[in-house]
């Protein structure tokens, strides 16, 4: 999984107090220092993708851990207001935010407010839908601090660990065009980490061969457990060599795994008992991927889009070379419990996916060493209160002529709360160009048929939204 970094090292200059000498109370100035934005980037898991160009308006930080919308006390670490293709900032790359000075002292937040509107995601046939959610327009994410944050010895640096494989979700087990964004954010400071390095090789013929694009998973657990009970700590994948680097790991003992990439038939597998010590690399230990059997796993999702409380169902289908294959013995997992936890079925293919709380989670099946993922959002419950607005998401979309692509409405009351699924009347300027070919709720799905462009919208209770499709013609 692909997933950007933004560096904040602190170089500091030297310290200066001052105090008053008269009769009113001593005052202290924090003594700061020049402080330094980068960017970087690790693995993404969509092989089709070329670019994702984010907008990043600002970055700031706080000494509370108040992340309320009335919380006070933020500075502003870097404001680049520009676009970055986050695939180029790959092995230890880095692009420069900015620069300031901050007080030296301990951060417990960061936040980074971006400009949905002129981030995009291209695919290698073109620009790619992504539903932006209730994060279109110029949203303020925040990181999850692992750690507060020493920062004041001169060397310490901020790494703001953005998930992209994890925040640009195909929703369900399959994508249909449009990837719907649920940012994923970890932060600590590198004096505090260390780094995991190694090799990742696949049987072929009489030997092994090293294994591009394997992606690797740092979990935190224990390893004589179920992984029901494991973490996610960080992700990478193997470059032309088969050589990975996982960066910014907190130290701990991990589990680290490898799934082959997609098409491959080699069984994943796992690298227990991985120590990590700060300002070091650690190297795992070289593994070679055996050959598995041939089959295929497909997984089918009842609903990927939940509240609170909601339960879903997710089916695991094998495949062998003689048909179905009958009671197969399948591991579940989920990325974050906390949000989407699991539960037996009498099926044995198949979980049950309760929603524990908003978020987003990617539930894994694991079957003979090979996986399948299917991603879930889960949101609060809908308001009951009137529609007050209407947003159709994505805003704009930029297609071939023949292919499909969904499209949602966003609905919501007054006081900006969703308003759930409920009837939607979806039209389009011009048939012609583009065709609603199906309607499903706040869900709808288009046909582009000739080059051109129409305005799709979407009413609600008497409220509309609406959104700009431009169809080129197929080379």
């Amino acid at each position: 999984m692909r997933r950007i970094t933004l560096l904040v090292p602190f170089a500091f200059a030297a310290v200066a107090i001052a105090s008053a000498c008269s009769d009113s109370t001593p005052t202290t100035t924090p003594p700061t220092g020049a402080t330094s934005v980068l960017l970087t980037d690790a693995p993404f898991p969509y092989d089709s993708v070329t670019r994702v160009d984010v907008y990043i308006e600002r970055i700031e930080a706080s000494t509370s851990t108040d992340t309320t919308p009335q919380s006070q006390g933020w500075m502003v670490i870097a404001e680049p207001r520009q676009a970055f293709n986050l695939l180029d900032l790959q092995n230890g790359q880095t692009a420069l935010l900015g620069a300031t000075k901050l007080p030296v002292a301990q951060y417990k937040a960061l936040r980074m407010t971006l400009d949905t509107r002129k981030s995009s995601v291209t695919a290698i046939n073109g620009p790619m839908g992504v539903d932006w959610g209730f994060s279109a327009g110029t949203p303020t994410l925040f990181a999850y601090v692992e750690r507060a944050m020493e920062v004041g010895d001169g060397t310490g640096s901020i790494v703001i660990d953005f998930d992209v494989g994890r925040s640009f979700l195909c929703p369900g087990a399959f994508c249909t065009g449009t990837l719907l964004f649920s940012p994923v954010f970890r932060a600590v400071n590198s004096n505090a980490t260390g780094s995991i390095a190694g090799v990742v090789r696949g049987q072929a013929g009489t030997g092994a061969e090293p294994v591009k694009n394997a992606a690797v998973t740092v979990f935190a657990g224990d390893p004589t457990r179920s992984r029901l009970e494991w973490r996610t700590v960080a992700t990478g994948k193997t470059d032309a060599q088969g050589r990975y680097t996982i960066g910014y790991v907190l130290p701990a003992t991990y589990i680290v795994h490898v799934d082959a990439p997609r098409g491959a038939r080699l069984i994943g597998a796992d690298v227990p008992n991985v120590t990590v010590t700060a300002k070091q690399q650690t190297t795992a230990p070289e593994l070679t991927l055996t050959q598995g059997e041939p089959f295929d796993m497909q997984l089918i999702v009842s609903r990927p889009f939940l509240s609170v409380q909601d339960t879903a169902f997710v089916t695991a289908n094998i495949i062998g070379e003689t048909g179905p294959v009958a009671n197969p013995q399948i591991e579940w997992s989920t990325s974050n419990a906390a949000v989407l936890s699991l539960l037996a079925d009498p099926s044995p293919n198949r979980v049950r996916a309760f929603a524990a709380s908003a978020g987003s989670a990617i539930v894994t099946a694991t079957y003979k060493g090979r996986t399948a993922q299917a991603s879930f959002v889960v949101t609060q419950p809908a308001s009951n209160k009137p529609v007050a607005t209407v947003t159709v998401s994505p805003a704009s979309l930029n297609v071939v002529a023949g292919d499909s692509v969904g499209i949602r409405a966003l609905l919501a009351d007054a006081d900006g709360r969703d308003a759930g699924s409920r009837a939607v009347t979806w039209t389009t300027s011009d048939a012609t160009v583009v065709v609603v070919r199906g309607a499903f709720g706040v869900y709808a799905l288009l046909d582009p048929l000739k080059a051109g462009t129409a305005t799709i919208t979407a009413t609600s209770e008497g409220k509309s939204g609406t959104a700009t499709v431009t169809v080129r013609a197929r080379p």
